[in-house]
């Protein structure tokens, strides 16, 4: 009760403490995405239940198990995008062969 009264959570950190972790730590969570499954933390984790215990498709499987085999990047666009910018090995593939020449007009 000491906890909650000084607005501690389970963790011995502030409900802003929590959320800042939450949002800007090593696993973002996207407030309109998780939040919306429900309205209490109960809701929220039955509804995520659901949502695991009914799958993916065979087209999201099969993409899922390509990348892993062939190690590409998979995402949307914007995201891969932003993923190749962060490092300089290639994310995604390209055509075979050796990449053209850059000729100074």
């Amino acid at each position: 009760v000491h906890a909650l009264g000084a607005g501690l959570i389970p963790g011995g950190m502030s409900a802003e403490e929590k959320k800042k972790q939450l949002l800007e730590g090593e696993v973002p969570i996207k407030q309109g995405r998780f939040w919306a499954l429900g309205n209490t933390p109960f809701a929220r984790e039955a509804a995520y239940a659901e949502l695991v215990q009914s799958g993916i498709t065979s087209v999201q499987q099969a993409a899922l198990t390509d990348s892993a085999l062939s190690g590409w990047a998979l995402g949307e666009p914007d995201f891969v995008a932003d993923l190749q910018k962060r490092t300089e090995r290639r994310v995604s593939k390209t055509s075979p062969g050796r990449p053209f020449a850059i000729k100074n007009l």
